[in-house]
């Protein structure tokens, strides 16, 4: 499991009975992503990155270049339905490994709640808005 090709076990069953060059390129026109080194956790990046981004009343423009997709809706609701399932603890798992890469708690603390107060995406933002509301 997790992120790791070598270590997630579906990606490496997936890859051995297709090219993953082209599954990621599949992957990266469903979710409007386009990068040089396509990894599974660079498109989970970009994809949590759109569902933040749907929900922020912001942009930080060093992320929104870093994670551009041209499918973001696609992206977000992927997201949104995920977290509906009961294989929502595999997400939360890639969340959490995830949310440090975005530098959260530094990106908004000096934002005003309402730019962020509608954000799901991670864990962290419900203890800054509780930390600014206290």
């Amino acid at each position: 499991s997790g992120l790791q090709e070598d270590s997630n076990e579906l990606y490496k069953s997936i890859s051995k009975r297709f090219n993953k060059e082209q599954l990621f390129v599949l992957l990266g026109q469903y979710f409007g992503v386009h990068i040089e080194t396509y990894t599974l956790q660079h498109l989970m990046e970009h994809i949590l990155y759109a569902h933040f981004q749907r929900y922020a009343k912001f942009e930080d423009a060093t992320l929104q270049k870093k994670y551009e997709t041209t499918r973001a809706n696609a992206s977000a609701l992927f997201i949104d339905d995920w977290l509906q399932t009961k294989d929502r603890e595999v997400l939360e798992q890639y969340i959490e490994e995830i949310e440090g890469t975005f530098s959260i708690v530094k990106l908004l603390n000096e934002r005003p709640i309402e730019h962020y107060a509608d954000i799901s995406t991670f864990p962290v933002i419900d203890v800054l808005l509780i930390e600014k509301l206290m």
